[in-house]
């Protein structure tokens, strides 16, 4: 089990940090009744583009990584 999750380490952060940066546009369209609104994009939004970036980065890579070396 320990060597499992240390083998797919990459790809369980990058899940966990693509699940938040979804959630988090529906937990505000839940609680304020919007979307995205431009007034606050340093605020949600900011937080959302870094967990995408990270999870997206993450998956690279990984995968670029084993492609190209």
């Amino acid at each position: 089990m320990r060597g499992l999750m240390r083998n797919h380490l990459a790809e369980i952060l990058a899940a966990i940090a693509i699940i938040i940066a979804l959630l988090l546009p529906l937990h505000q369209k839940i609680a304020n009744g919007f979307w995205f609104r431009w007034d606050d994009v340093w605020h949600h939004e900011a937080v959302e583009v870094c967990f995408l970036a990270f999870g997206v980065g993450l998956l690279l890579g990984k995968y670029l990584d084993k492609l190209l070396g």
